[in-house]
């Protein structure tokens, strides 16, 4: 709606091309989350807000970060005992993960300790600067750690490319 058809083909290349688009045809949940959070959204600007808000459900349930799609549904033009529904519903997902997690394992954030596990065994505890592995690539290219071939100097001028493009975006 906000795009031209010729926009929106470029737009799709785009997101296809950008190196880590590869994790949408992993076995991983970043594809599954990322349609359930944009048929959400698209649902919601259709009003079907009830469709919306069971979708946004199966999104929080696949990723944490999908509990932000509820906020939205505080932002719709309807009475304040529905948009608090529609945001009940949209949590339920997490709510229905963390039942489980109760159930199997006594602690219904028991997620955050896995995490905390993968701090320490990796050692990158904390948030880490979005080009940081640009750079410590880069870096041990140049101290001879790494060995340059094909695939990684391919991604590595990828990814340098699309950040680039970011700037236009």
């Amino acid at each position: 709606k906000i795009l031209t058809k010729r926009e929106a083909r470029y737009a799709l290349l785009l997101f296809c091309a950008y190196p880590s688009s590869m994790f949408l045809i992993a076995g991983y949940t970043e594809s599954v989350f990322l349609t359930f959070t944009l048929l959400s959204f698209l649902l919601l600007e259709r009003k079907n807000y009830l469709a919306a808000s069971l979708i946004g459900g199966l999104s929080s349930f696949t990723r944490l970060v999908g509990t932000a799609v509820a906020l939205s549904f505080l932002t719709v033009k309807t009475s304040i005992l529905k948009r608090v529904s529609y945001f009940s519903l949209c949590l339920s997902g997490f709510g229905a993960y963390a039942a489980y997690l109760f159930v199997n394992y006594k602690d219904p954030f028991y997620f955050m300790k896995a995490g905390q596990a993968w701090c320490e065994i990796s050692g990158r505890c904390g948030l880490t600067f979005p080009l940081a592995p640009l750079y410590y690539y880069a870096k041990f290219t140049v101290e001879g750690w790494i060995k340059p071939n094909f695939i990684s100097t391919t991604d590595f001028l990828a990814s340098v490319i699309f950040i680039f493009l970011l700037y236009f975006v």
